[in-house]
């Protein structure tokens, strides 16, 4: 593994455990690797500090502030990942870069020729939140039509550059599931009291075969191959399952310092095995949660274009479909530029349960006292 994969899997699980961290028990999915690549994009547009900062958090530790050293990095890394046995129609990686400009944008000449490594699209518009259909329908193209409609018009009213990653999977089971065999099944959702309806899925099962596998100190961990016809280029869906009575926040703190090695894994054989059937669709702005891990993003990005280039936004959305016959899953990263930040909005809802009073303003005498733990259900 290459120090620029390593950086992106670290943003990985530092992003599971701050989401988890922030969202408890809410489901999510979401793509590291697309997010490298844009903030990999976006650090070509730095001065030469900048892109320092950025390319260390991307990996790229050697001659950081080098335009060429951060090409060559992620290109052999796109590369590499991009080469999953394309000669199969079983597996199969895909990514695509775009830059979206306003009309009134010309690019420098230096950016576009670090761009063309990310062999990456220059599309220009007359304005980016007019074009919101042909923007939205380049995603689509690129991520298997899975994301067809990210982004609003409003996201787009103050920029005037967008940089676009988009990754797409689509990898078929090495041991299918057998559909007559899926079937509901109770689910342990995490939260849920003594009392609480259990909530079920449709659980796929496997009998009488090998299954590959380990066990930690707290948890088990299976790999679950796709059809590869090259070894050197094979995909595996990774899954970890926490020991009864193992909450999973202790699971995500450990596994970021776990080394991962295909070798950890024997072939067990299991007169059953179950794994739920399930579609799964996130979207976000990841620019506070890339900064709260310590990615540099704030400041201008003066070898873009001329004038003023902040990051306005960093959105990003990811599905991901798990069926009996194996997978489809797809991602896609936008940065937003503008001339200036977006403004720090203060907003304050009311949304969790809370205590009220109805009181004199002069004395603070108290009349009425209460609390609102929500509405009431029948």
């Amino acid at each position: 593994m290459t120090p620029e994969e390593a950086a992106s899997n670290q943003l990985g699980w530092a992003l599971l455990k701050l989401l988890h961290d922030h969202d408890g028990c809410s489901s999510i999915v979401f793509s590291s690797l697309s997010m490298s690549i844009a903030m990999a994009m976006l650090a070509g547009a730095g001065d030469s500090s900048k892109r320092r900062a950025l390319s260390s958090k991307l990996g790229v530790m050697q001659g950081g502030s080098s335009l060429q050293t951060l090409q060559t990095a992620f290109a052999e890394m796109m590369a590499r990942v991009t080469q999953v046995d394309r000669s199969s129609s079983s597996s199969s990686v895909a990514m695509a870069n775009a830059v979206c400009v306003d009309q009134t944008i010309v690019l420098k000449q230096s950016y576009l020729e670090f761009l063309a490594t990310f062999t990456a699209s220059v599309m220009q518009y007359p304005s980016l939140s007019s074009s919101i259909a042909a923007i939205n329908a380049w995603i689509r193209d690129n991520t298997l039509g899975l994301i067809p409609d990210m982004l609003l018009k409003e996201q787009l009213k103050l920029c005037h550059i967008a940089l676009v990653n988009a990754v797409a999977f689509k990898g078929t089971w090495e041991t299918q599931f057998s559909k007559e065999k899926t079937q509901k099944w109770p689910f342990k959702s995490a939260g849920k009291g003594e009392g609480s309806k259990i909530p079920t899925v449709d659980m796929m099962f496997i009998e009488n075969q090998n299954i590959l596998r380990y066990e930690a100190d707290n948890y088990t961990v299976v790999r679950l191959p796709y059809k590869s016809t090259s070894p050197t280029s094979s995909v595996s869906m990774i899954a970890y399952l926490p020991h009864n009575g193992i909450e999973l926040c202790s699971v995500l703190s450990g596994l970021a310092s776990a080394a991962y090695s295909s070798k950890k894994f024997t072939s067990t054989k299991h007169d059953t095995f179950g794994f739920p059937k399930f579609e799964l669709q996130s979207n976000f702005s990841s620019l506070d949660l890339l900064e709260e891990v310590g990615y540099p993003i704030k400041g201008n990005y003066p070898e873009m274009t001329t004038g003023s280039n902040v990051v306005n936004n960093v959105l990003h959305s990811a599905l991901v479909k798990v069926d009996e016959e194996g997978t489809v899953a797809a991602a896609a990263t936008v940065v937003l530029m503008s001339r200036k930040r977006r403004p720090q909005l203060t907003t304050l809802v009311f949304d969790r349960p809370f205590v009220f009073t109805i009181a004199n303003d002069e004395t603070g005498m108290v009349m009425f006292s209460g609390l609102f733990a929500g509405p009431s259900i029948y």
